[in-house]
């Protein structure tokens, strides 16, 4: 009951934190701002939902929200399915389509949010939420830094190229994930395949029978009865942690549960040492090896916090600054004069601001997290990414030219970060919902921009935001369903490359239909200003 009343608070403050944003965005738009609605496209956008025809509404809708589920189960915004159908379907054009494509990602990111934010990691010794915050708050710095030169490159190179680019690099990542995809179903499928032999085996060999009066029964032979390893795992809001254990074959589970609790209260009672002695698997009383266990105890109850505090903040104040950078730059910039001096100072102040951030996080606190966990032998488990020197260094480079990419393709990030945290050996249902959650903010991001701009009407973008949101909602409930039936992980894998292949398809297609349409009226398709930056 207390989780859903927990979502329930959750929702209700995103929605009044939304209708906040829409209702500044339009402000600022003001009546110049709807009147530019239209302004350079061949199609016109509409301002209300009475202006568009009935069945075209009707169909874009449920298109929208079929690819929107397909997206947020496999992590991803889903841009690339979102921009043709508005395009095309709805009929407001390219340029039209891309605000309603962001909004209604808004809205998946937020739907699949309401799901993953309560969920726990898949491993039964991770203690810990589903999402990896602090993978997400060191990624997005390093992201954003990207966008500013993958703008850059946009804006200079032609179309032509850009397309080139956009399906080598979405074809190949959708084929390179299919193909990890296959290789994890085949693994689990021979580790099936091994449990069964062992299980056949074990049932064969595991029991004899002994006569005693009239009576028959089944006796488990176990040589090491007396030491049976249990393993106890609380809830998370307890201060509690996963520990495998021995004990007496008497001893009841509730005093082994309470000993195993008692051992991560922070308290100078000396008669605890033994037991916390026991949970570490060491022997004697030991001051040294007490304040260690107490330590690893507080560790592992600050992971085991579903929302973690500092990476938020992290994470906010990230947003807050490239919001506040796009609704003032044109008004600073246009103050300055084009491509000077002081003009490339403002355009490119984001790198130190987020070269110092990524840094200081980097060091003051992913690095000390890691110092901790090695001094008091933290438990890793599969897919747990140890921030040491070498990944604190390489790490940036890597989320940096995802930002590029994605930026310079005008794609959504997921589906080049997705890929690359497969490729790092995370787990795919916490790249799944660390991916979907960084989404998040890029999309309030360029909504809010779209709405100041006049891009899009409130009543649009809550349309397609309302749109997002059941379809965030039924893509996360499904996968989840699929994967608690089959218990494979390579289902999410497998949607992913799929997903990126059919966006990789429909890209593609509007790209060359609109170079064709370019090249019948003789425009030049391999022409290079860089003087467009500045425009």
């Amino acid at each position: 009951m207390l989780r859903v009343w927990v979502r329930v608070r959750l929702a209700l403050g995103l929605a009044l934190g939304l209708l906040a944003a829409l209702a500044a965005g339009e402000e600022t738009a003001g009546a110049e701002g709807h009147r530019r609605l239209d302004d350079g496209s061949e199609e016109e956008m509409p301002e209300t939902l009475k202006e568009i025809e009935g069945w075209r509404l009707a169909l874009t809708s449920i298109m929208a929200m079929g690819f929107g589920a397909f997206a947020a189960g496999a992590g991803i915004g889903g841009g690339g399915l979102l921009v043709p159908t508005y395009a095309f379907v709805l009929g407001v054009g390219a340029k039209n389509a891309v605000p309603l494509s962001k909004a209604t990602i808004l809205g998946v990111a937020l739907g699949n949010f309401f799901m993953i934010g309560f969920e726990r990691h898949p491993d039964p010794a991770a203690d810990r939420p589903l999402i990896d915050y602090d993978l997400s708050a060191y990624m997005q710095s390093a992201i954003l830094l990207g966008t500013v030169f993958g703008v850059l490159f946009n804006t200079i190179l032609p179309e032509i190229a850009i397309i080139v680019l956009l399906m080598l690099v979405l074809f190949y990542n959708s084929w390179r994930t299919v193909r990890k995809g296959n290789r994890l179903r085949k693994k689990e499928d021979e580790a099936r395949e091994r449990e069964e032999m062992e299980g056949r085996s074990a049932g064969k060999e595991g029991t004899v029978e002994v006569q005693g009066g009239s009576d028959e029964e089944d006796v488990l032979l176990d040589e090491d009865v007396d030491n049976v390893m249990i393993q106890l795992r609380p809830s998370h809001s307890d201060k509690s942690f996963s520990t495998h254990e021995s004990f007496a074959p008497h001893e009841s589970d509730a005093e082994e549960l309470n000993r195993i609790r008692a051992a991560s209260d922070d308290d100078d009672d000396d008669d605890d040492d033994d037991e916390e002695d026991s949970i570490k698997g060491r022997e004697g009383p030991g001051r040294l090896e007490r304040s260690v266990s107490v330590d690893l105890a507080k560790i592992l109850s600050e992971d085991a916090r579903q929302f973690p505090p500092f990476p938020l903040v992290i994470l906010s104040l990230s947003l807050t600054f490239i919001v506040f950078y796009s609704l003032v730059k044109n008004d600073i910039i246009g103050d300055i004069g084009k491509c000077t001096a002081g003009w490339w100072v403002w355009y490119l102040t984001p790198l130190p601001f987020y070269g110092v951030v990524c840094a200081s996080y980097a060091y003051f606190y992913l690095y000390a997290k890691y110092e901790a966990r090695e001094r008091v032998g933290f438990p890793f488990v599969d897919g747990d990414l140890k921030w040491d020197k070498q990944t604190l260094l390489k790490f940036p480079f890597i989320s940096w030219a995802a930002g590029v990419a994605a930026s310079l393709l005008g794609i959504g990030g997921g589906m080049v970060v997705g890929p690359m945290m497969l490729d790092l050996g995370i787990v795919p249902q916490v790249s799944a919902a660390t991916n979907g959650f960084l989404i998040i903010f890029s999309a309030i991001s360029s909504t809010i921009q779209y709405l100041a701009a006049g891009r899009i009407s409130w009543q649009l973008a809550l349309w397609a935001i309302a749109i997002g949101f059941v379809a965030g909602q039924i893509g996360s409930r499904v996968l989840k369903l699929v994967i608690l039936r089959t218990g494979r992980q390579s289902v999410v894998v497998l949607l992913l490359g799929y997903v990126i292949g059919i966006s990789a398809t429909a890209m593609v297609v509007t790209g060359i239909i609109k170079i064709v349409d370019s090249a019948t009226k003789g425009e030049d398709l391999f022409d290079t200003d860089a003087s467009e930056v500045c425009d």
